[in-house]
């Protein structure tokens, strides 16, 4: 039986082609949240990397803290 695609496995699926298998395996095993506050902290870093000024990824980071995922 066929696991239903997800973000996860899709992510999976290519990180195995690349030969990272040990990425893969966590890709595959995280739960929802645990992909989210990965998300969060992505947006978070490339922000910095965007310029963007400390209030607005500080509010940013704010609103993931309420949302639970960070």
């Amino acid at each position: 039986m066929n696991s239903p695609a997800t973000i996860q496995t899709a992510l999976a699926e290519l990180l195995l082609a690349l030969k990272f298998n040990a990425m893969a395996e966590e890709c595959r095993t995280e739960t929802r949240h645990e992909y989210l506050c990965r998300y969060a902290r992505i947006v978070l870093r490339q922000g910095e990397r965007a310029g963007w000024d400390y209030s607005k990824r500080l509010k940013l980071a704010s609103l993931f803290k309420m949302a639970g995922v960070a």
